[in-house]
């Protein structure tokens, strides 16, 4: 009984034994760092990605999508470039429109018919005067049409050598302005003058008609501009801003300044195909307020977005944060 029992254990071990040698030859062996790892293999991450720069660059939109954001365009094209210098200065009367009214023969004025600010025409009325030799009296006539703006006799006073009145005659004014060194060098008679209203803005034209030769103790020459006035809206005394047209160009390629955005460093416009709109690089050449001349990256006949290409800028920037890892 007891050589059963001892055979019966001996038989149970050997079967633990077999067990657990087989159980471990299932797993695979322990490799420890450094050992067994092949070198060449790379992980997936470090895989080479494709470039997509070129699709970066371009936004699709579709037709709605183009007139909600009012992207407008036109064709790049020859055109002129004027260049400018800008100005400021003072409204004035001009000399051949002012009007000084004195007595031809001294006497008492017996009535003044007009008040300062009254608007006349030629040969109104303007004074009623005595003569004081002969005791004639005599009626003084405006020579011109214009405006009271000084009245410095009064009835019953004595009118000897002075002025009793002051009439202008403001349909057509100077504007006198201040020319520096660097400006002053430029101008020329005859050039065009956009003339700016600094409070309400308004806008009007003339030409240069004088030029000073000499300049004053602050470096600053005078030059004047004819403008019209017939509204009487330039008043003398008004302070405005003048562009002087000084030079002219034909660009054999330009665009508005409008079309105009910075991308990541780098002057671009957006060109488009169909419903593509292309970040094109270009190079830029002279260029005034509205044009720039493109001397590289554009062709003529070419369309490209003249009015809100920022909101195709802002797109690729936010395509391009997206894929920023």
């Amino acid at each position: 009984m007891e050589q059963h029992i001892m055979n019966s254990l001996k038989l149970s071990t050997i079967a633990l034994i077999f067990a657990f040698s087989m159980l471990g030859m299932t797993h695979s062996p322990m490799v420890f760092a450094g050992e067994g790892h092949d070198h060449d293999e790379k992980p997936p991450y470090t895989q080479k990605q494709p470039h997509h720069d070129e699709e970066e660059n371009i936004v699709v939109l579709t037709e709605q999508a183009i007139l909600a954001n009012a992207i407008k365009t036109e064709r790049a094209s020859t055109g002129k470039i004027s260049q400018h210098d800008t100005l400021f200065g003072v409204v004035a009367p001009t000399i051949d429109n002012t009007f000084t009214i004195m007595a031809p023969y001294q006497g008492i004025v017996e009535k003044v018919f007009v008040e300062i600010g009254d608007r006349v025409t030629k040969n109104q009325p303007l004074l009623k005067v005595q003569n004081r030799q002969t005791l004639q009296s005599y009626i003084i006539k405006s020579p011109a049409d214009g405006e009271v703006t000084e009245r410095l006799i009064a009835q019953g006073q004595l009118a000897l050598d002075q002025t009793l009145l002051t009439i202008i005659n403001l349909e057509q004014v100077w504007v006198e302005l201040s020319a520096f060194p660097e400006n002053i060098e430029k101008l020329k008679i005859g050039q065009n003058a956009d003339i700016y209203d600094l409070h309400q803005h308004l806008k009007t034209s003339g030409k240069v008609s004088y030029i000073a030769p000499v300049m004053t103790g602050g470096h600053i020459a005078r030059a004047i501009v004819v403008i019209n006035n017939r509204d009487g809206h330039w008043r003398p005394g008004m302070h405005v801003k003048a562009d002087v047209k000084t030079a002219e160009i034909t660009s054999q390629l330009r665009i508005k300044q409008t079309a105009i955005q910075n991308l990541r460093g780098e002057n671009v416009v957006f060109v488009k195909t169909a419903n593509h709109f292309e970040a094109r690089r270009v190079k830029l050449g002279e260029a005034n307020r509205d044009w720039v001349s493109v001397i590289e990256g554009l062709n003529a006949g070419e369309e490209y977005v003249t009015e809100n290409s920022y909101i195709l800028k802002a797109d690729i920037l936010k395509n391009g944060a997206s894929h920023t890892h």
